[in-house]
């Protein structure tokens, strides 16, 4: 997540996510080895593998966000224009029914 968020660069669509796959699965393989190796109970690397997730998502939510460069006027004003705007705009269109109701009656009578 980290790498993800930090890492602003040309070409690193596929890049970042095989970074940090990469990583994990490091990390995951290292924790097999040590219980493997009988140096770490399976519980504790569980428990460390928790520990280090619950770090990195606070890290990611609340730290990485304060170091993030500000926007500059006109896109902060851009960007607030874009909010207030529908996603989608669909023109309304008059069913045959509503147009004609009263002309509809009065065939009707």
């Amino acid at each position: 997540m980290y790498i993800t968020n930090t890492i602003q660069a040309k070409g690193t669509r596929l890049a970042k996510p095989v970074l940090c796959l990469g990583l994990m699965c490091l990390a995951f393989l290292t924790g097999l080895n040590r219980v493997a190796e009988y140096r770490n109970h399976w519980s504790d690397v569980i428990a460390g593998f928790l520990v280090g997730i619950s770090i990195a998502v606070f890290l990611v939510v609340c730290v990485v966000n304060n170091f993030k460069g500000r926007q500059p006027e006109n896109e902060h004003t851009h960007m607030e224009t874009l909010a207030h705007t529908p996603m989608i705009s669909i023109p309304r269109v008059e069913s045959p029914l509503e147009k004609n109701h009263i002309t509809a009656f009065a065939e009707v009578t």
